[in-house]
């Protein structure tokens, strides 16, 4: 790699890691107060719209890994405290959309599938971080609520399956609401 490739990689990987961790910061911090349902899921969507941006400016291997580094570094010094969990699954994301990007190229298909890997990254996330935070009855305490409601309110049977396939189902609809925003993005880049 040339000297100029590589500052253009450092400049571009830095310039979007920092909108990253800037729209992290700012608006999760705002959706998190008003307490947004899918907030994760939305500022996952965020960030795979800029990483499959920064990916077609650096089509290298390595770069979206580097810019999540970023953006997860800006988000550790958050308004108020450290906040860790958040960083974390910023680093899980640019790694799943560096998987993404590394297999399928920045094309279509793979500016697709990479919002919708980051978004999907957020089910597996809460369920780690719920139970390293809360233990191990957590998910019977989350389960004995919907118990209750759904016999408060005369509901059937297996409320929390409905729940939790709403709550997936949300994920992915997000994250294919940002894969089709990122191809779109995509395109209007690559006729620049």
């Amino acid at each position: 790699m040339h000297r100029a490739d590589r500052i253009r990689l450092l400049v571009y990987t830095t310039v979007f890691g920092v909108l990253w961790g800037v729209v992290e910061t700012l608006l999760g911090t705002c959706l998190h107060l008003f307490d947004v349902p899918f907030k994760g899921a939305v500022m996952a969507a965020i960030g795979a719209i800029i990483l499959s941006a920064e990916r077609i400016y650096t089509p290298v291997f390595g770069a979206t890994i580097s810019t999540g580094l970023v953006a997860a570094v800006l988000k550790c010094f958050s308004a108020g405290a450290a906040r860790l969990s958040p960083a974390i699954g910023i680093g899980a994301e640019a790694l799943l959309a560096e998987i993404v990007f590394t297999s399928l190229g920045a094309g279509g298909p793979g500016l697709l599938l990479a919002p919708v890997a980051c978004c999907m990254e957020g089910i597996p996330h809460f369920l780690i971080s719920q139970r390293l935070t809360y233990g191990v009855g957590v998910f019977d305490a989350y389960r004995g609520v919907v118990d209750r409601i759904q016999a408060a309110l005369g509901l059937g049977e297996g409320l929390w399956v409905q729940l939790l396939s709403i709550w997936i189902a949300g994920h992915a609809a997000i994250g294919v609401a940002a894969g089709l925003c990122a191809v779109g993005i995509g395109g209007y880049l690559r006729r620049k």
